[in-house]
């Protein structure tokens, strides 16, 4: 595991329910995932990590257009970061970053629970 790859781990681990696992085991697009509530919200690779924003898309929108072998932005706010060892994204950005799409998550979870019953009161 890349040094950029485990700095983005540690901040992920650090936010609320938080479950990992593996997406797309033994293939050629398998990823460690991080998820809440059953939502992933970041894909790890060992060269690339992918989010999803809201917020902050402008800002990566920005990067993506500055440096685009390093960011890239697909549909529905997902953001692919290219990294290596050599060139990391800036810790700032990471921790702000991933704790938004921890929360998009978050809020998706919430949003597709289930209502509770009303009880009629006697």
């Amino acid at each position: 595991m890349g040094k950029t790859m485990a700095a983005m781990l540690a901040i992920a681990r650090a936010l609320s329910k938080v479950e990992e696992g593996v997406a797309c085991e033994g293939t050629a697009l398998e990823k460690h995932t991080v998820k809440t509530g059953g939502k992933a919200f970041l894909f790890l690779g060992a060269g690339d990590a992918l989010l999803k924003l809201d917020a902050s898309l402008a800002a990566a929108t920005t990067l993506a257009t500055k440096a685009p072998h390093r960011y890239r932005v697909g549909k529905g706010g997902w953001v692919k970061i290219v990294f290596g060892d050599d060139v990391s994204p800036p810790a700032s950005i990471m921790k702000k970053w991933i704790a938004e799409s921890h929360s998009l998550a978050s809020a998706a979870t919430k949003s597709k629970a289930k209502p509770k019953k009303k009880t009629a009161k006697r």
